[in-house]
């Protein structure tokens, strides 16, 4: 549709029940009206009406959408209300009428990530998925023909060329239909060449419109040379100046977007604009059901994946298992070392012990580094930084409790429960200040067993003096 005519345009006061509010657009085969009924409710309707000098084809069409969307009842699909002949004897079709933006422009104006707008872009896929699964090919997918309301909720509409196809067993057969009218921009090169249609049509359609949302670029694949271009290839040929814009509009950095496409998105967009139907994805569902693999973190059909890379994918999606499990384990090898130590001959005590609180250092070490921070976006994170806390501080108390009479080794154990009670302080859990509380205080136990005569007196006063202080911050929470 055109943008509406000057205000000389005379529209109709009234179709059917519905009082004309405004023109919406005006196209080759006829005008769309905003209408609304007063009768019973109050309803707004986008109501698409045929001109009196159609032709054929045209009739044809406005008689196919109708038949079209009377057998489609989806929530992302607009719906047919109404269809009739007007007084003037002009014949319409009444429709949901759709409030949104098209969904390339949505997503660039709410700067949607590359993965919010795939998780939008698969609502969409799985209303095609429907239609085709109703034995309907869309025949016409593009941007404007997907529009998406405030609440980002995207609508299917404009089923003018749409394709009913035979009755069949399985939704992978051809159609026996030509369309005409379609977006050369979008449309297949099987729709170019005028051959005949499958569901790859539209799976390819909806390759280049997920390329648009990702990208920002129409590949225009046979229109134009960026045809053999990857994604990231495409993007890398921009200037900087563009690509800066077309990564803030997905909220990213250009490295961020090119590193974000490369690989298992760029494959997955090059298999449903493949040239060649039987090299796409077959159907809607395998299209999708890759895009959301990809948004899982899972491998995906489109490309080979090596088995390093399939670790790599799983680790990424069980972070947290991976990272307790390893504490976990670190704190039963050390309850294993700890019983032999408790057991083993005296002259072997110093070394195990050394051993356990090498372990413990690198444990202590870890949760004030990267991999405990790493907690914080997972749900109940309070929950299990407490755990691993607990956990570290019990090992503790065990090595503490040998009574050994090696400085070095009381003056090691004392550090370690200072680093515990300052990670408990910085918690936002008055539970957690109390262990702190209590951890500080064990270790100014600890290092006044440390005597006069000992090298590491005068460290050992120093600390306590340190951890006097900290007591004291502690309590004033």
């Amino acid at each position: 549709m055109t943008s509406p005519p000057s205000s000389h345009f005379e529209s109709p006061p009234q179709i059917g029940p519905f009082r004309i509010v405004s023109i919406l657009g005006v196209g080759g085969m006829g005008t769309v009206y905003l209408g609304e009924r007063r009768e019973l409710f109050s309803q707004r309707v986008a109501i698409k009406v045929l001109h009196a000098k159609a032709t054929d084809d045209a009739s044809t069409a406005l008689s196919s959408e109708g038949h079209v969307l009377m057998s489609l009842d989806h929530a992302h699909i607009v719906r047919l209300l109404d269809r009739g002949v007007s007084q003037e004897g002009l014949r319409y079709l009444v429709m949901e009428y759709v409030e949104g933006l098209p969904i390339d422009e949505f997503c660039d104006q709410q700067r949607l990530s590359v993965r919010d707008r795939i998780e939008l872009l698969l609502k969409a896929m799985d209303a095609v998925d429907y239609a085709h699964r109703h034995l309907v090919v869309h025949s016409d997918l593009k941007p404007a023909n997907i529009l998406v309301t405030a609440d980002g909720e995207p609508k299917l509409l404009d089923f003018g060329i749409a394709a009913m196809l035979p009755e069949r067993r399985s939704h992978h057969a051809e159609v026996a239909f030509v369309s005409d009218g379609y977006t050369a921009s979008f449309a297949s090169p099987e729709q170019r060449a005028g051959k005949r249609l499958t569901v790859g049509s539209d799976v390819y359609t909806l390759g280049v419109v997920a390329n648009i949302l990702l990208t920002g670029l129409n590949p225009a694949r046979g229109l134009s040379r960026q045809d053999s271009l990857s994604a990231t290839s495409a993007l890398k040929k921009v200037d900087a100046v563009k690509l800066t814009e077309i990564a803030e509009a997905r909220s990213t950095s250009p490295t961020g977007l090119i590193a974000a496409l490369d690989g298992d998105l760029d494959s997955i967009l090059a298999k449903a604009r493949r040239r060649d139907p039987d090299e796409r994805f077959q159907n809607m569902e395998e299209f999708s059901a890759d895009l959301r693999l990809y948004l899982d973190g899972r491998p995906i059909t489109a490309r080979r994946t090596s088995g390093i890379d399939r670790t790599h994918k799983w680790i990424r999606r069980h972070r947290l298992a991976v990272t307790l499990s390893a504490i976990l384990l670190s704190a039963v090898i050390l309850s294993t070392v700890g019983v032999a130590w408790q057991t083993a001959h005296a002259a072997r005590q110093r070394r195990i012990a050394q051993t356990r609180l090498h372990d413990l250092v690198r444990l202590t070490g870890v949760l004030e580094g990267e991999l405990y921070d790493s907690v914080n976006p997972l749900p109940h994170a309070a929950q299990a930084k407490s755990s691993l806390i607990q956990g570290a501080s019990e090992t503790l108390d065990s090595l503490a409790a040998d009574d050994s009479q090696d400085a070095v080794l009381t003056m090691q154990l004392a550090q370690q429960y200072e680093k515990l009670a300052r990670l408990q302080m910085a918690q936002a859990d008055p539970a957690m200040w109390r262990r702190a509380l209590e951890d500080a205080a064990k270790a100014v136990d600890l290092l006044r067993k440390i005597s006069r005569s000992d090298a590491d007196y005068a460290e050992a006063q120093r600390q306590i003096a340190e951890l006097t202080v900290l007591e004291q911050q502690i309590s004033s929470r």
